[in-house]
């Protein structure tokens, strides 16, 4: 298993490619190989590498002002919104796919180098 994937044409993570994220996760990574150390070490929430590991697997998030929430199309109460990745990723960047993104709407690219895999599979899945 991978966190994130690059070669010459494309990358590819969960739900975020953050450039400074990838970076410091080559580091800490021995030879991309995701080793129980690794996971404990990752799993500390508040360090470098466990912020590293949640944004590529979750996306960045940011907590919403003064106590806003709302509910999640399951009735959760959310405290906290995903950035779009128009916001940080260049148009002059490699492309980059990911998912974990629940998007509206005929799927399509995001933009000419960004495109989301999921794009809301289980509501086409169970729509069509």
């Amino acid at each position: 298993m991978l966190l994130f994937y690059e070669n010459g044409f494309f990358r590819a993570a969960h739900a975020c490619w953050d450039s400074n994220n990838i970076e410091f996760l080559e580091k800490e990574l021995n030879d991309y190989k995701l080793t129980d150390e690794f996971l404990r070490r990752s799993s500390k929430k508040g360090t470098a590498l466990y912020n590293a590991v949640d944004e590529t697997l979750k996306g960045k998030e940011i907590r919403l002002p003064d106590n806003i929430h709302f509910n999640d199309k399951d009735g959760n109460i959310r405290k906290k919104i995903r950035f779009e990745t128009l916001d940080y990723y260049k148009e002059s960047d490699k492309k980059v796919f990911f998912g974990h993104y629940w998007l509206s709407g005929k799927p399509s690219a995001i933009r000419d180098n960004i495109g989301c895999l999921d794009y809301s599979v289980a509501y086409f899945t169970v729509k069509n």
